[in-house]
């Protein structure tokens, strides 16, 4: 697997992001960097939202986090950092729900070690 940039906008970076796909899902037929775009359109709005319900809370990691799509159509995603996006055939907007569903993790993982819980 190699990652690129290649095709993105401003060569992947948002404000609050820096996004790369697998090599393989680009090209001829394959959904990126046409879907990633998509997904980079929305992001930093998503991102402060996200803030907006964990008021207080800390975001656990730089502000400025990698997020990765990978060759891999398991239909999940994870973090680390970086946040893992692995789907091949899912459009922008389940990639998009991916995103937000790892991040307001990290927030939710910030949330508890400040609380003193284990979340």
């Amino acid at each position: 697997m190699g990652l690129t940039n290649a095709g993105l906008p401003n060569g992947g970076a948002t404000t609050d992001y820096t996004f790369q796909y697998d090599t393989a899902l680009g090209g001829a037929g394959g959904p990126e960097p046409a879907r990633l775009t998509k997904v980079m359109a929305s992001c930093d709005a998503d991102f402060n939202l996200m803030q907006s319900w964990f008021k207080g809370v800390a975001f656990p990691f730089s502000k400025h986090m990698e997020a990765d799509v990978n060759n891999n159509d398991a239909g999940s995603a994870s973090w680390g950092p970086p946040v893992q996006l692995n789907s091949v055939t899912g459009d922008a907007g389940y990639l998009r729900m991916l995103l937000i569903a790892e991040v307001t993790e990290m927030f939710m993982k910030s949330q508890a070690a400040a609380l003193g819980t284990s979340g």
